[in-house]
């Protein structure tokens, strides 16, 4: 796992300072790149300028601990955030997976034939001695990348805030799937390769547990240890089961008092023997809070609520020397496992495109999320379930095979049966699904602390706010220095005053918030 970042017409210290703000993801090396008069360097350092300049931070997982980043050489330069696990078919002796994409991406064509036969979680951004940029994500978006164009320049980076902070503002992401190419002040972005499509009913849940042991296995290759977020339900705990079939697996819930999720976690790692370990989330949640929103870059409760957690056991695992992490993310889009799948039941063609649908969105609505997280605290996550293989497996299996009725509480019936077939205990295959921020109980102590600051529901309300947790989390990134619309503390404390209620907005923001926040761009 790595963090990039690319500037067409830009300055080196602005690659330099936005490598700074990608430093965890990275902290284990980084290298510039610059295509100046037709020549490609590489450099340890940020040049002062270029026609394109590429920069690197690196994470070590794998691979040769010493390899550096950007790959530089035959007229090109290719920076690579992720993993490819099918890189020996490429580049058999190379020091590390990411030669694979060097070899690979010699001009657009090969960019795109690397999206169609590269297996695994990745992004790219590959600079060429015409001054030609290619950038792609793999075909589910397991990995995070995002661009900004303006005028004659491109930028792309790892995280948003990067450029945020470099004065862009009309930052979007690049769909999963999806090829780049920048070239003489044009921008194009065309689709290479889609979600699969497979026929409902041509797999089964055999079919699916296959699918599945080949993915752990990838996932858990050349490590000797991983950390699972586990909650207890079947999605992550039968990762937990597969992952331990190949190496030390340790498993982190994080949770309030009484949260259960963290209960049934613990009682499973009792069962299986597996080690467990509690992240409580009292003591420092006001900290939490912030860090994710940072890490995040979103002001939606319910993705806080769901991030919280997951940052919280990345630092956990980080602290313990734990540097790769599995989830079961992907199994309830993949498998319906939603209450609202059942509203097409005996519909079937309708479930089957609303499962597709759900696959084909989960990077902007949950896989952003996730991986920021957890890089947050230089954690990489890897996700078995949206695995292209599975994914065709999955979406291929039908729908009345994941759910009994249109009452269905269970749902992912096939998944259940894989379960129950690796000796999961009756307690986790039959456990109904719960969703996180429940779980843990982060919802409900964030409506319990926001309200604690004064931000009632009728303050957000007089202000033109859906929610006050909304209202607060757009504050609280506005405070890191995000270009969020938000209203001003005085304009806050007005409203509150109005209602009669105490605001203590202010101080949070000035204990809390300021010190993380990132540089303002000077120009």
């Amino acid at each position: 796992m790595c963090g990039i970042v690319c500037l067409v017409n830009g300055r080196g210290e602005d690659v330099e300072r936005a490598l700074r703000i990608l430093r965890h993801r990275g902290p284990d090396g980084r290298g510039f790149a610059a295509v100046r008069d037709g020549e490609v360097e590489f450099l340890e350092e940020a040049p002062e300028e270029g026609d394109v300049l590429l920069g690197h931070v690196r994470l070590w997982v794998r691979g040769e601990e010493g390899a550096v980043q950007p790959i530089t050489g035959e007229d090109r330069a290719v920076a690579v955030n992720g993993e490819v696990y099918n890189y020996r078919r490429f580049a058999e002796d190379a020091p590390s997976d990411s030669w694979a994409v060097f070899e690979l991406v010699r001009s657009e064509r090969g960019a795109a034939a690397a999206l169609r036969l590269l297996r695994g979680e990745y992004a790219f951004v590959a600079a060429l001695g015409d001054g030609t940029v290619l950038a792609a994500r793999d075909p589910i978006g397991v990995r995070p990348l995002y661009f900004s164009v303006r005028g004659e320049g491109l930028a792309l980076a790892s995280e948003r805030k990067a450029l945020w902070a470099l004065g862009w503002r009309d930052v979007r992401r690049l769909p999963p799937g999806s090829l780049l190419t920048y070239r003489e002040g044009s921008l194009r972005v065309r689709n290479v390769v889609d979600v699969p499509r497979p026929r409902p009913g041509s797999h089964d849940h055999g079919d699916l547990r296959r699918a599945l042991e080949r993915s752990v296995r990838e996932r858990v290759r050349e490590t000797e240890r991983v950390g699972i977020v586990l909650s207890g339900g079947v999605d992550s705990s039968t990762v937990a089961r597969l992952a331990a079939e190949h190496v030390e697996v340790r498993c982190y819930a994080a949770g309030f008092e009484g949260s259960d999720d963290v209960e049934c976690a613990e009682r499973l790692c009792e069962a299986m023997g597996w080690e467990f370990h509690r992240v409580d989330l009292e003591e420092s949640f006001e900290e939490l809070i912030v860090r994710t929103v940072l890490a995040i870059e979103s002001y939606n409760p319910m993705k806080v609520e769901v991030g919280i957690p997951i940052l919280a056991c990345a630092g956990a695992m980080s602290g313990d020397g734990i540097r790769v992490m599995l989830s079961g993310q992907g199994a309830d889009e993949l498998l319906g496992g939603y209450h609202r799948h059942l509203r097409h039941y005996g519909r079937w063609e309708r479930f089957a495109r609303e499962l597709w649908r759900d696959v084909a969105s989960i990077h902007a609505v949950n896989l952003e999320r996730d991986d920021q997280a957890g890089m947050h605290h230089s954690v990489e996550l890897r996700v078995p379930f949206l695995d292209l293989d599975v994914v065709r497996v999955g979406l291929g299996i039908h729908p009345r095979e994941n759910v009994s009725g249109p009452e269905d509480r269970l749902r992912k019936r096939a998944l259940r049966r894989v379960a129950r077939d690796l000796g999961l205990p009756d307690f986790v295959v039959e456990r109904r699904k719960r969703a996180t921020q429940y779980g843990s109980l982060t919802s409900k102590m964030l409506d319990r602390f926001v309200r604690g600051l004064g931000l009632k529901r009728a303050v957000a309300k007089r202000l033109g706010y859906r929610s006050h947790k909304e209202l607060f989390l757009r504050v609280v990134g506005r405070h890191l220095g995000f270009p969020w619309e938000a209203p001003g503390v005085r304009e806050i404390e007005r409203e509150c005053s109005r209602l009669g209620v105490s605001c203590e907005l202010e101080d949070f923001l000035e204990e809390r918030v300021r010190p993380l926040s990132i540089p303002r761009a000077s120009g």
